[in-house]
Formats: C-alpha cells, sequence, structure tokens
C-alpha cells in the first residue's frame, strides 16, 4: 500500500518534474529541477526519509538525474570528478536531511538547493575522494 502511494505521489509530482528537466537544454537547469521536484515534494508531504521506498522505485528518479549529471560533466558544465551512479542518492539524502527542521510544506530547503548546485558546478580546488559503492539504504535492518 505505501509503495503505491509513493509511486502515485511520483508519477503526479517528480515524474512531470524529470520530464520537464530531460527537455531542459542546460543539464545544470535540468539538475536543479528535478532536486528541486524532490525537495518540494518530501517538504509538501511531510516525507523526510520515504517510509516504504526501495532503491528499486528511488532509480525511478536516480537514473535520470544521474544521466542529467553525466551530460553536464560531458559538456564541462558539471565537476568531473563526480560518480553520477554513486552520487546522485546521497546528494538527495544530503537535501533530505534538512527538511526536519523546517515547517511542514517551508521552502527554506531552497538555501541548501543552492549550495548543493553551486558545489556540482564550481571548479573544484582539490578532487573529490574516491566515491563507494552504494549501499541499499532500504533494506530496513535486513
Amino acid at each position: 500500500m505505501i509503495q503505491g502511494i509513493i509511486w502515485d505521489i511520483f508519477a503526479t509530482d517528480i515524474g512531470l518534474a524529470l520530464a520537464e528537466a530531460e527537455n531542459q537544454p542546460d543539464p545544470r537547469e535540468a539538475v536543479r529541477i528535478a532536486f528541486e521536484a524532490a525537495m518540494r515534494t518530501a517538504s509538501r508531504e511531510g516525507i523526510t526519509f520515504p517510509v516504504g521506498m526501495t532503491l528499486e522505485t528511488a532509480r525511478s528518479f536516480l537514473g535520470p538525474v544521474s544521466q542529467l549529471i553525466r551530460r553536464g560533466q560531458q559538456e564541462g558544465l558539471i565537476r568531473a570528478d563526480l560518480d553520477p551512479e554513486k552520487d546522485t542518492l546521497r546528494l538527495l539524502f544530503m537535501l533530505l536531511s534538512v527538511l526536519p527542521t523546517f515547517n511542514q510544506g517551508s521552502e527554506g530547503w531552497n538555501r541548501y538547493l543552492r549550495l548543493v548546485m553551486d558545489s556540482l558546478l564550481q571548479t573544484p580546488t582539490a578532487p573529490l575522494p574516491p566515491a563507494e559503492a552504494v549501499v541499499d539504504p532500504f533494506r530496513h535492518g535486513k
């Protein structure tokens, strides 16, 4: 039942934003649109960690956003030392982690989205440490 609700939220809110993002000529703007949709939806719904979500469900968001990041890297617009497959989920979780510090429905998270977006675009002063493989965060004690 919870997964059905998550798929409905995804289809009506996040899926539409991903379609819009994929049509953006600037991959930086596309990534921002995608993360913004996830944050706005989570804030509105009061979801700080997607209860009932699985890694498979999350990949519906992560796959397209990873592709957008990769496109930005190929165009020289997004830092080359990001690992789209390993970093996208963690970036999303970093952003979601600020939601409990705001009232439900607040858009104060926009400040932190901007900080994350700036970090993707800036010329790094030093390369990032290597990205580790993603452990399934939805395994719920398995």
